[in-house]
């Protein structure tokens, strides 16, 4: 597995670290699977289509700014929504401080490939998207 994070609206070395250090998680079949960002994660082959894409995108506190809970929620189902509408399969995910210090709700997309993708998180100010192919 390929998992990359990559800024995608900056390249500040700082919010790279963050996002490398921080934890993500999938839930899959109602358990919260941990995805690894260093090895391959063999529990994720039965829910993707042969070589499929993946990718982990959220839409709450764009621009890496807190906003309020009321907003975010509305923003997480707008993502939803649109991925959706563009046929592809999503099950829920968060992002978490190594510490706990905070969580953030995001979605687990299996796609074809990974265009739009980048497009995606521009729309939902997004600074950084995890992805990978296959498991």
């Amino acid at each position: 597995m390929n998992a990359i994070v990559r800024p995608v609206a900056s390249r500040e070395v700082e919010l790279r670290r963050a996002f490398l250090g921080s934890r993500y998680q999938l839930q899959l079949a109602g358990e919260w699977l941990d995805l690894s960002l260093e090895e391959s994660n063999r529990a994720l082959l039965p829910w993707l289509s042969g070589d499929a894409c993946w990718a982990v995108i959220g839409a709450v506190n764009p621009g890496a700014r807190r906003y309020p809970e009321r907003l975010n929620d509305r923003r997480h189902a707008a993502l939803r929504a649109r991925c959706r509408r563009e046929g592809l399969t999503v099950w829920p995910a968060r992002g978490m401080a190594a510490d706990g210090s905070w969580a953030e709700a995001a979605w687990w997309l299996s796609c074809p490939d990974l265009r739009g993708i980048d497009h995606l998180a521009c729309r939902f100010g997004q600074r950084a998207v995890i992805w990978g192919r296959g498991g």
